[in-house]
């Protein structure tokens, strides 16, 4: 498939790939040869995905990349996002799935050529999100990556149907 996190399993990848695009049976490689990745289903487009820690390995509070799936509609907007794996100890010790489950949802819907940054107002130049109490650094460590990582992967994005 050619598209996998460094230390996730596959079958873990599939069950956050099937939270976003629930009737999925097949991803294919992008022409411009990047680690995005086109969902089918039955041989019709889905969307796309792209794991950011494959892109943009941004490390984090505990030295390590945070892995997160995007997936991106046909429309190019940002269908869900799902954090695969993490090492980050904050996560497990202060912050709960829910809370972390709520900021990343905030990207669902949102153009992925449109800029997020955590706190304060939108404007026309970026959309703001709400962070994670006790995780400001992982939180924007996440964004950072998720901005960099379709930064990186918007020829592939635009060059496929």
């Amino acid at each position: 498939m050619g598209l996998q996190a460094s230390a996730v399993d596959q079958v873990v990848l599939w069950s956050h790939i099937h939270e976003i695009f629930p009737s999925a049976t097949d991803l294919t490689p992008t022409l411009q040869g990047l680690p995005v990745a086109g969902v089918q289903a039955e041989g019709r487009a889905l969307g796309h995905i792209l794991l950011t820690d494959r892109l943009a390995p941004i490390p984090a509070y505990s030295r390590y990349p945070i892995s997160v799936l995007v997936g991106i509609a046909p429309d190019g907007a940002i269908r869900g996002v799902r954090i695969v794996e993490h090492q980050e100890p904050i996560l497990g010790a202060g912050v709960d799935q829910a809370g972390l489950e709520r900021f990343v949802s905030q990207y669902q819907g949102l153009p992925y050529q449109r800029s997020v940054r955590i706190g304060g107002d939108s404007n026309d130049n970026h959309q703001a999100i709400d962070g994670v109490t006790g995780a400001t650094i992982t939180a924007m460590v996440i964004n950072a990556s998720i901005m960099r990582a379709l930064t990186l992967a918007g020829p592939a994005l635009e060059a496929q149907p």
